[in-house]
């Protein structure tokens, strides 16, 4: 009888040996897939900063350098010089300073009535010309019986009496100021056909 229990002690101590035996090899097994984790994380993070420390920032530094060299000639009044210099920062450099050089270009351009696209990054576009468009556009009804619109095809405009002088313009959202003079409100009062201010007499 005693050989039997010891016999099960036995194989009861072997079970429990055998378990602890896997869980180490377990942890080691853990402790390999962590390491190599770590690894492959630092071996990121030293591409980013080998990226950053020797690709971006001498590129930023050179693409400053360059564009600082082009506001240099314009700063000296060679206008012709300083274009084809931002122009060919605008074309090498992406960064903050091929966007300035861009802007510039376009300026340039602008100046002398010459319109083209800038850049092969980014690039500013001129407006060949700069005009108002009058034309008729759609009515809003607003239920506000202040709120008025021109119906004369772009050509009619409301007089505002401002502290500058009389200005013009569509937008009709008026309203009555303290002493019951029609306005818009931030500008000045609403002139009639004689130029005189028009005062709307309420029940109040």
């Amino acid at each position: 009888m005693a050989n039997k229990n010891e016999s099960e002690t036995r194989t009861s101590l072997d079970e429990i040996n055998d378990q602890l035996t896997g869980l180490e090899q377990k942890v080691q097994d853990n402790q390999k897939k962590i390491m190599w984790g770590i690894v492959a994380v630092l071996a990121v993070i030293c591409l980013i900063l080998v990226w950053i420390y020797a690709v971006r920032r001498p590129g930023i530094e050179a693409a400053d350098n360059a564009v600082g060299q082009a506001d240099l000639t314009l700063n000296l009044g060679n206008d012709s010089l300083a274009l084809v210099q931002y122009k060919q920062v605008a074309d090498d450099y992406g960064y903050e300073a091929g966007n300035r050089a861009a802007l510039n270009a376009a300026i340039l351009l602008y100046k002398n009535k010459n319109y083209e696209d800038i850049g092969s990054q980014s690039y500013a576009t001129v407006p060949s010309q700069l005009y108002t468009d009058y034309s008729q556009s759609s009515f809003d009804v607003t239920g506000m019986p202040l709120d008025f619109a021109i119906d004369d095809d772009g050509n009619g405009f409301f007089a505002i009496q401002t502290e500058d002088g009389v200005v013009y313009t569509r937008a009709g959202d008026f309203s009555l100021d303290d002493e019951g003079y029609l306005g818009l409100p931030d500008h000045g009062r609403v002139l009639d056909v004689n130029g005189e201010e028009i005062l709307l007499v309420t029940d109040k």
